[in-house]
Parts: structure tokens; C-alpha cells; sequence
């Protein structure tokens, strides 16, 4: 039987937890500083992505991608931080694989939690396997979809957590009227 579902809400809880998440695994797991962070959940027409972008794509009650991007120095020092845990030695050839796998690796667990803290409270969330976009440029926005980022300064750099999701469901008015099966 069709309910109301409040769509906004389960978009900011999910905005919220992987903000919260993204800022404890920084501070705690990296022991970097975070010097800053900036919520900009106005409508965007572009992002801005860094040298390395990681993307999951979420589904649950409402589906949308995340995109973490990250620039060069930063990344190197995640890599230099996860590799210093567990004693690697990386080869110089193998250099750029490994950031790849340390910052996918970041973001899985990021996510991970966020979705962890989302299912406790009744709300089932798939994740799907990070992809990895090496280079920088622009991701524009598609017709019916809106973006929503999280700029987060640390000591090394900073980085953005994007959210791309249908339009309608950053807009209060017309989430609330939305339809679906729990």
C-alpha cells in the first residue's frame, strides 16, 4: 500500500551522516586536522572535480550518486598515512594504483558507516563498488538533477563530498508528495 514518504528528510539524514562520517574518519582514522568545512546545498550547475574522483552509487528508498574528489596532495598523504599502518613499501610503478586503492578504500568505509548509521534507523541502503576517475574537470549537472557538496579543508588539502540526486527531492514541496512502497 502506497505511504507518504518524507524523501527530503531521508536525503538530508543521508547528506548529514556522511558528513559526520567523513569528518570523524579524517580526524580519527587519518589524524589530520580538519581546518574547515563548507555545505553548499543550493543547486549547482557544475562540480569541480579534483585529480582523483571516487564514485558510489547509492540505492534504498531513493537512489543517488556520491562523489568524493580529492586533489594531488592529498591524496598522496592518505596514501603515505594507510601505507605507514600496514608497513607497504610501494614501488614507484605502482604509485598511482594505490592511491587509487587507499582513497576507494576511504570512501567505502565512510559510506559504509553512514549507510550503517541510516539501516538503524529502518532505512535498507545498497551500495555499490567504487569507481575511480583519474584527472580533473567538470561533471554537469543532467536535466532533472541536483548537487550538493561538502568542502573539507585539512592540513595536506581539500576535498569534496558531492551528492547527485534527482531534483525533486531537494526540493521540499514537491518530496513531500512523492509516493512509494516501505
Amino acid at each position: 500500500m502506497p505511504i507518504k514518504m518524507d524523501i527530503n528528510y531521508r536525503l538530508e539524514a543521508t547528506i548529514e551522516a556522511l558528513h559526520q562520517e567523513t569528518e570523524l574518519y579524517i580526524k580519527q582514522s587519518l589524524k589530520l586536522d580538519v581546518v574547515s568545512s563548507q555545505k553548499t546545498l543550493e543547486t549547482l550547475e557544475t562540480i569541480e572535480m579534483r585529480d582523483m574522483t571516487v564514485i558510489i552509487v547509492l540505492n534504498g528508498a531513493i537512489g543517488f550518486s556520491i562523489a568524493f574528489s580529492f586533489g594531488r596532495d592529498l591524496s598522496a598523504e592518505i596514501l603515505r598515512i594507510e601505507s605507514a599502518a600496514y608497513g607497504l613499501v610501494i614501488k614507484e610503478s605502482e604509485y598511482v594504483k594505490y592511491i587509487q586503492a587507499a582513497i576507494a578504500e576511504m570512501v567505502n568505509v565512510i559510506i559504509g558507516r553512514s549507510c550503517t548509521l541510516l539501516q538503524e534507523e529502518g532505512r535498507l541502503i545498497n551500495i555499490t563498488t567504487p569507481m575511480v576517475i583519474e584527472k580533473s574537470g567538470k561533471l554537469h549537472r543532467p536535466k532533472d538533477a541536483s548537487f550538493s557538496q561538502l568542502t573539507i579543508k585539512t592540513n595536506y588539502g581539500e576535498f569534496d563530498v558531492n551528492c547527485i540526486a534527482p531534483s525533486i527531492i531537494f526540493d521540499k514541496n514537491s518530496a513531500n508528495d512523492l509516493q512509494g512502497d516501505r
